[in-house]
């Protein structure tokens, strides 16, 4: 059982939470869609390099009779930003999904107490 003024701290901690979060929960969502577009940007840009790399092999192969696929000159790199982007990418994702578990809390937190 819970005194009157832990009551009322209580709700107005709650109160204050959910003026908060949903500032917090945008500025999340906000950058979780910027790291979702570098990361759609990285993908086109490695794709794009790996294109160039199968058409200079090919016409290689054309000329030399030789198969050897030359690798994109700065595969290793896209691929490592690629990864670095698929990262940052997650970590938001996973802020997003916090807080708007959090706030979901905090809203049924206070419809119950303004039940009981």
């Amino acid at each position: 059982m819970t005194t009157h003024a832990t009551r009322r701290l209580l709700t107005e901690t709650i109160i204050d939470e959910l003026q908060v979060l949903p500032e917090l929960l945008r500025k999340a969502e906000t950058r979780y869609y910027e790291a979702e577009r570098r990361l759609s940007e990285k993908r086109s840009l490695l794709a794009e390099a790996e294109a160039k790399a199968d058409a200079f092999a090919a016409e290689r192969a054309a000329y030399r009779r030789s198969s050897a696929a030359a690798p994109a000159p700065n595969a290793a790199a896209l691929l490592a930003e690629l990864l670095e982007a698929q990262e940052e990418a997650d970590r938001w994702k996973a802020e997003v999904d916090f807080l708007r578990r959090r706030h979901d809390n905090y809203r049924v937190m206070a419809g119950l107490l303004t039940n009981a």
